[in-house]
């Protein structure tokens, strides 16, 4: 019996192992659980001008994971005025009202050494819940992110948010 355990196991890590996919742009990397759709640029206004976002994403039947690249002009960042901090906060707020969400709690966080912001949100219906991620990388700003249906967060939330790294460009 201990053998079957053992071996059913194995069997369940690798199937797990196998049906991730190791997705590679614009100077990140994500391990997805499933084939990565890549959506075209599109512009968005921000507090310091418009800038184009491009999305990568996938579905699952317990919920929906994303990569969002943002790419600001030296001018732009200039106009941070240095404060990252300010900048996430900025972007957090924005996120969250674009999604029509309430924030339930934030929390200041790295990535390889880049300063990011780490939040929860749900919808106002309390239907949906969102965990999301966002960090500044010198004039890049990415956002790593798992929506899901309330009370049901899908078992790989924490395993896709922590494969996110930065690639030298």
């Amino acid at each position: 019996m201990k053998r079957f355990l053992n071996t059913t196991l194995v069997i369940l890590v690798l199937v797990a192992a196998v049906s991730a996919t190791q997705f590679s742009a614009n100077g990140f990397r994500a391990d997805f659980p499933g084939a990565v759709e890549t959506k075209g640029t599109t512009l968005h206004t921000t507090d310091v001008g418009n800038v184009e976002i491009r999305q990568y994403s996938t579905s699952t039947s317990a919920g929906w994971y994303a990569v969002f690249f943002a790419e600001y002009t030296p001018a732009q960042v200039a106009g941070w005025n240095g404060d990252t901090g300010a900048q996430l906060q900025s972007a957090m707020q924005g996120g969250v009202a674009a999604m029509g969400n309430h924030l339930i709690k934030q929390k200041a966080i790295t990535l390889q050494g880049w300063p990011g912001l780490e939040f929860e949100a749900e919808t106002e219906d309390g239907t949906i819940h969102v965990v999301d991620r966002i960090f500044i990388v010198n004039t890049i700003i990415y956002q790593i992110m798992v929506v899901y249906p309330i009370n049901l967060a899908p078992s790989d939330t924490t395993t896709f948010l922590d494969s996110l790294t930065i690639l030298e460009r």
